[in-house]
């Protein structure tokens, strides 16, 4: 049986679609509730409340180290431990300002989002044999030119999240 392969192109093309399909998913009333819901659930261990989003990234975290374990070198570590760190400083800018806990998806789905994005962005021009510095560069491009025509056409919605 022949394998079915998505080529990084593809990949790229329908997550920038769904990165931009998303906000207006989000208005409809039941979605916004629903992520509400779900980022402010948990379990109380002890006196401190325990949400469920913390426990599904560590599983999801646990698990992708179990399976790539053969691939895990000390340079991807690192590029991890950046990753990490770089989410935290955002997360906590974001909470300076607007008091919004790390684990609200509602409010910082767009830490998630857009890291995906960069992944697949890096995927797509690292398979055009492209130097790692226009890689990076055309990554930041991509990733504000979506975003930006994504905030101009939320610009005319009046229910806007």
């Amino acid at each position: 049986m022949k394998r079915f392969i998505i080529s990084p192109k593809l990949n790229l093309s329908l997550y920038t679609l769904l990165l931009i399909i998303t906000p207006f998913l989000l208005l409809q009333n039941y979605m916004q509730s629903a992520i509400g819901l779900i980022g402010s659930s948990g379990f109380n261990v002890g006196t401190v409340l325990m949400p469920y989003t913390v426990i599904l990234v560590l599983s999801v975290a646990i698990t992708a180290i179990i399976i790539a374990w053969k691939y895990i070198s000390l340079k991807r570590i690192f590029g991890i431990f950046i990753f990490v760190v770089m989410l935290f400083v955002g997360q906590h800018a974001s909470d300076f300002y607007f008091n919004h806990n790390f684990y609200d998806l509602q409010y910082n789905w767009h830490f998630i989002a857009y890291s995906i994005f960069a992944l697949l962005a890096f995927r797509y021009f690292h398979s055009k044999n492209l130097p790692p510095a226009k890689i990076i560069l055309n990554s930041f491009l991509l990733a504000l030119c979506i975003s930006s025509f994504d905030e101009i056409i939320q610009v005319f919605i009046s229910q806007r999240v």
